[in-house]
C-alpha cells in the first residue's frame, strides 16, 4: 500500500487529478511545480490547485502550501541540490514524475528549451533516486508519450517496434532521451523504473491548444475550428479519469527493478472529421470548420493509436469510458465554466 508520495507538476492536467485522487486514498502526497506559462497558462495551473483546496494567494508569501494529507512546493526541477535532497529525505514509496513541456508543435520553435527543461529536470529525478541506498529507493513512473512514434502507417504502435521511434519534434526526442537515460539508469545503476507513453488525454482543465478545447471553443463560443485539410488523420483519445487509474495500477504495483514502458490509450482510433462531427451531435452545436494545410508537427502521423497487448498483459485490461461517455463528462464541464463566465 503506498503512504508517501512525490508526483512532480502536481498542477499539471494529469498532476492535479492523480493529487486528488491519492489524497483520498490516505496516501501523504508532496506536489512540485514551478507554475511556468510557457505552453499553459499560469492562471489555468493556479485554478488546477484550487480544486486542491490550497491557498493560492500564500504562494506570494512562501513556497510550501499545505492542506491534508497534500503538502504543494513551488520548485523549478532544473535545481538539482534541492530536488536531489527532498527525493533522498523525502522516505516515498512512489515517484511521479509527469513535469514536462508538452505541446509538439510549440517544441519545434523552442527546442533549446524543451531539451533544457524535460531531460534536465528528468536527470535530477534520477540522480535523487540513485544516491539512495537500493533497498530506499521508491518506485518510479514517469510520463512519455505517442510522440516518441514517428510514421505509423499500420496504426496501432507497439513498444517494441523500434522502427517506429522516429520522433518529428523536440517534445518527442526529449521523451525517447527520457527513456533512454531511465533504461542506462536502470542498467547501470539499478535505479528502476516505468514509462508510459501518453496518447491523447482529454478532460476538464486541459491546455488550450489542445483538439477537444478547440472543439469546445467552437461550438460554444461560435469560432471556427482551425482543421488541417482532410481531417483524416487518426488519433486515440482516453479520458484523464482512466488514465489516473492507469497510472495508480502501475504505482500500487511497486516495481523497482529494471526498465518497462507501456503505451497508454483507448487502443482505438477515431479520424479528426468523425470527432468533429461526434462533438457536434453531443453538444447540439454546429461547428464551423476553417480548413488549412496540414502543419508539419501532424504531418508525421498520418494514423496512430495505442497497442495495448502489453499493459494489458501486465495489468490486466483497464476499464475505460467510451468516447461518447467522456465527451459527454468534458461538455458538461465546458457548459458549467461558461454559464460561470470562466470560458
Amino acid at each position: 500500500m503506498l503512504k508517501r508520495v512525490l508526483v512532480t507538476g502536481a498542477a499539471g492536467f494529469i498532476g492535479m487529478p492523480l493529487c486528488a485522487e491519492l489524497t483520498k486514498r490516505g496516501c501523504e502526497v508532496t506536489g512540485l511545480d514551478d507554475l511556468n506559462n510557457f505552453t499553459c497558462a499560469a492562471q489555468l495551473k493556479v485554478e488546477r490547485l484550487k480544486q486542491l483546496r490550497l491557498d493560492i494567494e500564500e504562494l506570494s508569501a512562501r513556497r510550501v502550501l499545505q492542506t491534508g494529507l497534500l503538502t504543494f512546493e513551488l520548485l523549478d526541477l532544473n535545481s538539482a541540490a534541492e530536488v536531489q535532497s527532498l527525493i533522498i529525505d523525502g522516505r516515498f514509496d512512489l515517484v511521479v514524475h509527469l513535469a514536462e513541456l508538452t505541446s509538439a508543435q510549440a517544441s519545434l520553435l523552442s527546442p533549446a528549451v524543451y531539451y533544457r527543461n524535460n531531460t534536465g529536470g528528468f536527470l535530477n529525478v534520477l540522480e535523487g533516486l540513485r544516491s539512495l541506498p537500493v533497498q530506499q529507493r521508491p518506485s518510479l513512473i514517469f510520463a512519455s508519450s505517442s510522440a516518441v512514434y514517428g510514421t505509423c502507417p499500420q496504426g496501432g504502435a507497439r513498444e517494441d517496434d523500434y522502427s517506429l521511434l522516429k520522433p518529428r519534434s523536440m517534445k518527442g526526442a526529449t521523451n525517447l532521451i527520457c527513456e533512454r537515460l531511465a533504461r542506462t539508469y536502470a542498467d547501470v545503476y539499478g535505479v528502476g523504473s516505468v514509462a508510459l507513453r501518453l496518447f491523447n488525454i482529454y478532460g476538464p482543465f486541459d491546455r488550450s491548444d489542445t483538439l477537444i478545447s478547440a472543439l469546445g471553443r467552437a461550438a460554444f463560443g461560435r469560432r471556427p475550428l482551425t482543421l488541417p485539410e482532410g481531417g483524416s488523420a487518426l488519433r486515440d483519445y482516453l479520458y484523464l479519469d482512466d488514465a489516473v487509474r492507469a497510472l495508480l495500477l502501475v504505482g500500487e504495483d511497486g516495481t523497482r527493478e529494471g526498465f518497462e514502458c507501456y503505451n497508454l490509450g483507448s487502443g482505438v482510433g477515431i479520424s479528426q472529421r468523425d470527432l468533429v462531427e461526434l462533438f457536434g451531435a453531443l453538444s447540439g452545436q454546429k461547428i464551423e470548420i476553417r480548413q488549412v494545410p496540414l502543419p508539419a508537427a501532424e504531418a508525421q502521423l498520418p494514423q496512430l493509436w495505442a497497442d495495448l497487448t502489453k499493459f494489458t498483459a501486465r495489468y490486466g485490461a483497464l476499464p475505460k469510458q467510451d468516447l461518447q461517455s467522456g465527451l459527454r463528462n468534458l461538455i458538461a464541464w465546458q457548459q458549467a465554466r461558461l454559464r460561470e463566465g470562466r470560458w
